[in-house]
């Protein structure tokens, strides 16, 4: 049973701010200036005031309510986790028209019962593309007296209301598995610039900074990036500026190979003031990522308004946003070397798992995310999971980010369970991101559960085998997994992959069918050689206790066909993740002989590489492994 506190005291606060400022309304989001995998405690206002658990939703305070809205992939999770007594939920998709309509149209969530006329929000915690999407939903609204005033705030009122935590601090350090150097970052960015027609570039996302700039920290949960900001001149042989706490970069001595690179070391606080001042001057045009799906926030992107470059950047990715999408042929190898250690580790992981499981044990849905992190820890390079770990056991499983925490433990493992495990790590050689269903026997599993696994392995496979011809894009070819469904009748209510970063944050969400389905507007990056993207379909069904995901890392690679006509090569995936699928949950019946050639390949791809690993280290891993390949 979930418990709920008393009406949280920074909401009665925040309202009571809201008639101070003339404001009916004030928006709260899970984003903040950086972006990124993880929000620091400092910036995630939306859990602080809602305790919602999961990773993105917005909540709405008025003087007499408060919204929260959230994608169908949170739809029992919002229910779960946030106190309704307080909190109204809302769970928007394309046919409810989109999250941003929902909160200013008159007939909307929001505004359905009147009185809301200026609403207000943070500009740095705010996305660009949020407030156009706003913008372009008042502006269509018929009568003008009906259209909000959207009311940029200064400071997040939020903070004044439940108090102004601080950064959290990390000690920088060089990232050295690249055969990149600062200097040949900041030449290759200069060099994609060259078509945008800006003078600067503004960097405000955590991975895309820590990248630029070849620099890593630990400071936000699951992300190996810093805390910063950086105005890239595109002009050769002028200075970089950061903006960033130096103090963080002293004990390894970040600031020296810094200033060495030309790269000019600021205080945090400067930045808004700078990059103010910088777009009043004559001649400058800046350029800022507009391209994901959400990023860069208002406050950036608003001063980012030479029409000639947004135009640039509508056919073009944002330069740095493109040097991460494609690594370099050493980054590639290192992320062969990283997936297949962090692969023993979840074969190690589940085999553990199902021993618990048979024997019927107290073994908790948190207890199993602590040991797959234990078992990740044991391997070379590893530095701390690349997100929270999703863990669910049967009807859990089907909540699409199920994640329990030593508080909520979630139910003990049995016999006879699906369990369903979505997690990642972070290495000095690379980033994973790997999602396996099990079952644990000892009965056979439920038809329902198999014929849902094998179309889910059978869209997971078509994707894995297919060749693409350049310039193809992720999203061009979604339909290939999502025919799978469709053909069974089964959808599922979320992309069916996103790009890894290289030791930055596990979502490159550039790369991903979600763009499209969410209408943005902004390109996909083709798939040429060297990007890393997951495919992950899923059958999800709460009512029938089990939910079915099969996720693994793949990595583009050229063949040696060339196209007919394009005088190109075609790529093709090679797979990065090597953890053998469920044989118990697969009809081989529904599979085509390729299909079936493919998995049987890829198990003797399991078993040559995973044995040297496991065969002396963990006897019952490599059990597990030879019996499931």
């Amino acid at each position: 049973m979930q418990l709920f506190m008393a009406i949280p005291p920074s909401l009665t606060a925040l309202r009571s701010i809201l008639a101070k400022r003339k404001l009916d309304a004030y928006i709260l989001t899970s984003c903040y200036a950086h972006y990124g995998e993880s929000i620091p405690l400092f910036a995630d206002r939306v859990q602080r005031i809602s305790a919602f658990s999961g990773s993105t939703a917005t909540v709405i305070v008025s003087k007499s309510e408060a919204v929260i809205l959230v994608d169908p992939r949170y739809a029992i999770e919002v229910k779960q986790s946030v106190n309704h007594d307080h909190f109204s939920s809302f769970v928007f998709d394309r046919a409810s028209g989109g999250l941003w309509p929902s909160v200013v149209k008159p007939d909307g969530v929001v505004r359905k019962n009147g009185g809301i006329h200026r609403i207000g929000f943070d500009p740095l915690a705010l996305t660009g593309a949020a407030f156009r999407a706003m913008q372009a939903s008042i502006a269509a609204i018929e009568k003008e007296e009906d259209r909000p005033e959207l009311v940029p705030i200064d400071g997040n009122l939020f903070d004044e209301t439940a108090g102004d935590l601080p950064r959290p601090s990390s000690p920088w350090f060089v990232h050295r598995h690249t055969d990149n150097t600062v200097q040949d970052r900041i030449e290759r960015v200069r060099a994609l610039s060259k078509g945008i027609k800006a003078t600067h570039l503004v960097v405000s996302c955590t991975d895309q900074v820590s990248w630029l700039l070849n620099v890593r920290c630990m400071a936000v949960p699951n992300m190996m990036g810093v805390i910063a900001f950086a105005i890239v001149p595109v002009a050769e042989g002028e200075p970089v500026t950061l903006f960033a706490d130096r103090a963080d970069m002293k004990e390894n001595k970040v600031d020296e190979v810094l200033e060495a690179a030309n790269v000019v070391i600021k205080p945090y606080e400067d930045f808004t003031a700078a990059l103010t001042e910088l777009a009043a001057t004559a001649g400058v045009k800046l350029a800022c990522d507009t391209s994901r799906v959400a990023s860069t926030p208002h406050f950036i992107s608003n001063l980012c308004n030479d029409e000639d470059v947004k135009k640039a950047l509508t056919t073009k990715l944002f330069p740095v946003l493109e040097g991460i999408t494609y690594l370099t042929d050493a980054e590639v190898k290192h992320s062969f070397a990283s997936h297949l250690r962090d692969s023993a580790a979840i074969t190690s992981f589940l085999a553990w798992a199902e021993k618990q499981g048979l024997a019927d044990t107290d073994v908790t849905e948190f207890d199993c995310v602590e040991k797959g992190h234990e078992f990740r820890s044991r391997r070379e390079n590893f530095l701390g999971p690349s997100f929270d770990s999703i863990v669910g056991f049967n009807a859990n499983a089907a909540i699409i980010h199920h994640k329990p925490t030593a508080k909520e433990p979630g139910p003990t493992i049995a016999p006879n369970t699906c369990l369903l495990v979505d997690s990642g790590g972070h290495y000095l050689d690379g980033t994973t991101d790997v999602t396996r269903t099990i079952w644990i026997g000892p009965d056979a599993p439920p038809p329902a559960l198999v014929r849902a696994y094998t179309v889910t392995l059978r869209g997971h496979v078509v994707m894995a085998m297919a060749r693409f011809a350049q310039p193809y894009t992720y999203p061009m070819v979604d339909a290939l997994c999502k025919n799978e469904f469709w053909r069974e009748g089964m959808d599922y209510a979320h992309g069916t992959g996103h790009g890894v970063g290289y030791v930055g944050g596990v979502h490159n969400s550039v790369i991903a069918s979600a763009n499209v389905a969410m209408g943005s507007p902004y390109p996909a990056p083709p798939l040429k050689p060297n990007c890393i993207f997951t495919v992950e379909p899923g059958v999800y069904d709460y009512d029938a206790g089990f939910g079915v995901r099969i996720e693994s890392d793949y990595v583009t690679q050229e063949t040696d066909v060339e196209h007919p006509t394009r005088k190109t090569p075609f790529v093709e995936c090679a797979p990065l993740t090597i953890v053998p699928f469920e044989r118990a949950l697969i009809d081989v019946s529904q599979l085509t002989k390729p299909q079936v050639d493919y998995l049987n390949a890829f198990h003797a791809k399991c078993r040559e590489q995973l044995t040297p690993l496991l065969q002396k280290e963990d006897p019952l891993g490599y059990a597990y492994m030879k019996r499931q390949t």
